[in-house]
């Protein structure tokens, strides 16, 4: 059977015309015993249109199913009197073994509950006996084509992406449960693999939505390329594909398909000019090693393809039941943050920053603890990463923020500490569009000066996204506040935001300082990084000072301030201020 409307005319819509192509082009046949309905059927045509149309008789489904197998049909008329004859169901058994065709039943007398019935299995017109005009047998005949058409057109919009051509999300989980109860018959390795393309998002933005969605393509027809006929691809959302393969020989053949895959979307991609480079993770699971349905195998992939891209991306990792406990130790810690929101069980512990010149504290850095009931003292390390992942990271870092200023500006006013204090930004804290005015309203708020706040961001998250990161710094400087670059030397290498933007101080990282005189790499990394700052105005700080030596070493090139465990580790602010009172400076 040919695929219905694959070289059919274009379709028309309109009352007086015809909604498909002419009916010299049809080929229709009745299923029933009724000859003198043949016959009636025959009359009712003008014999100018009768001549041309293919008209035949089945008078059982078996011989209907053998012309339908050899033959190419339009549009079948079912007797439903068929079912009486003990012939079963034949509207259903055509149905499903030729649903391409277009299908009018037949009734001796109208029935509605009869005419929904039929319709809502599959029909897509109804018919009754008695008489039969001939237009009304074309017209009937011309709208049960043009139905099934766009009948066939939804379903095609329904189960397939639109860009690529590939099953979406909704069928390839239907051929997932298929291939699932296939496996289960013959007891055979069934294996689905999960595909994320590594950083797709930042060509999207740099090179715009058409090539984007070029790439998507190309990437579709490689790994089209990569399986066998049998297998499925399907795109399960933007930059995200699946392939299920079954009846694998070995658990090695998954892993085999897996660098295929790797192999062939590493090659450069070719979009309307450019020569693109896209890697891709993969998370892989196995059934029936893997247990569960199908919802569940989408979830082991999808693990697995994290846990991918946490080890590096542009490789594959197959999925183990460890990885379900680590996501459910995940999630409770979310909860466990969630309330901890809730019950203000987070505090600031300050670190002090210390002036090279005069060894005295001008500063702090405003740092976070969780005090769990559960957990006891938390360290950032351990929630922070999680608390960015599920969004909660905004929340907490405006209350860090405005926590840290209500300090600060108490400690001004009763003269106890230095007031000048450094809180730490996270990138999606730092990227929202209101950022600025929020960190303006909480300074007005504390009374704190803005020259007394030194906000700390990464090159990473300045250089991620010129046009909002350049339009919050300026209002920010323009308000008086003061930008700190932390982890200074493991980010970008360029150096043009130094220039574009209101930088104030430089934050040598920690993993320079720490062997800075035994390892000539970092001392030389440090002692270039002070110069250049400084040839640009910039103070520098270095963080994660330990030892005497270390600090000695900044001191000699002139670094602006030290900051570590040589002078004292974070400490609650009413320890902080006994601490400031015995603190001899260290010159």
């Amino acid at each position: 059977m040919r695929e219905q409307g694959a070289d059919a005319a274009p379709l028309v819509v309109g009352a007086e015309q015809a909604l498909v192509g002419p009916a010299s082009q049809w080929s229709i046949l009745f299923i029933g015993e009724d000859g003198q309905y043949l016959a009636q059927l025959k009359q009712s045509i003008p014999k100018s249109t009768l001549s041309q149309i293919k008209l035949e008789q089945a008078e059982n489904l078996e011989n209907a199913f053998s012309l339908l197998d050899t033959s190419d049909f339009d549009v079948v008329i079912i007797d439903l009197a068929l079912r009486q004859k003990g012939e079963g169901p034949a509207l259903q058994a055509v149905v499903a073994t030729y649903p391409e065709v277009a299908i009018i039943v037949l009734s001796e007398f109208y029935d509605e509950a009869i005419a929904l019935d039929a319709l809502r299995q599959g029909a897509q017109e109804y018919l009754t006996k008695g008489g039969l005009p001939g237009d009304t047998l074309l017209t009937t005949v011309r709208y049960a084509i043009h139905r099934k058409h766009w009948e066939q057109r939804l379903v095609e919009l329904s189960q397939y992406d639109q860009l690529t051509g590939l099953p979406n999300r909704i069928l390839f989980q239907d051929r997932l449960q298929q291939a699932l109860r296939d496996a289960a018959r013959s007891n055979a390795l069934l294996c689905m693999i999960f595909i994320d393309l590594d950083r797709f998002k930042d060509i999207n933005e740099t090179l715009g939505h058409a090539v984007g969605d070029l790439l998507l393509q190309v990437v579709s027809t490689r790994l089209r390329a990569c399986v066998r006929s049998g297998d499925t691809v399907g795109r399960l959302g933007g930059d995200e594909f699946g392939v299920i393969t079954s009846d694998l020989g070995t658990i090695a053949e998954a892993g085999y398909l897996a660098r295929r895959i790797i192999e062939a979307l590493n090659e450069p991609f070719e979009c309307a000019g450019d020569k693109i480079h896209c890697t891709a993770s993969l998370g892989i699971t196995l059934h029936p090693i893997d247990e569960g349905d199908s919802a569940q195998l989408l979830k082991n992939s999808a693990l697995a393809l994290y846990r991918a891209k946490d080890t590096g991306r542009n490789r594959f990792q197959f999925y183990d039941s460890a990885m379900n406990r680590s996501v459910q130790t995940r999630k409770n810690v979310e909860t466990q943050i969630r309330r901890a929101l809730d019950l203000d069980q987070f505090t600031l512990h300050y670190q002090p920053n210390v002036d090279s010149r005069t060894g005295k504290v001008v500063g702090s850095e405003a740092l976070i603890r969780w005090e769990s009931p559960e957990r006891g003292l938390v360290l950032p390390g351990e929630f922070i990463p999680i608390a960015e992942e599920c969004g909660l990271i905004v929340p907490i870092g405006e209350w860090v923020l405005r926590k840290a200023c209500a300090q600060a500006s108490a400690w001004r006013d009763s003269g106890r500490a230095p007031s000048r204090v450094a809180v730490n930004l996270s990138p999606l804290q730092f990227r929202r569009p209101d950022f600025a005015n929020t960190v303006i309203s909480i300074l007005d708020e504390s009374g704190l000066d803005p020259r007394d706040l030194e906000l700390e961001i990464t090159e990473n998250v300045v250089m991620a996204d010129f046009k909002t990161t350049e339009y919050s710094l300026q209002a920010l400087y323009d308000h008086g506040v003061r930008l700190v670059i932390d982890d200074f030397g493991t980010g970008y290498s360029s150096l043009t935001y130094l220039k574009r933007f209101p930088v104030y101080k430089l934050k040598i990282d920690r993993s320079f300082i720490s062997e800075v005189n035994v390892n000539n790499e970092d001392a030389a990394i440090a002692n270039a990084i002070i110069k250049m700052a400084h040839s640009l105005n910039l103070r520098v700080i270095g963080e994660g000072v330990e030892t005497a030596e270390q600090m000695e070493f900044l001191k000699q090139r002139q670094c602006d301030e030290y900051q570590g465990f040589l002078f004292a580790k974070p400490l609650p602010p009413e320890t902080f201020e006994s601490w400031l009172l015995d603190f001899q400076p260290l010159t």
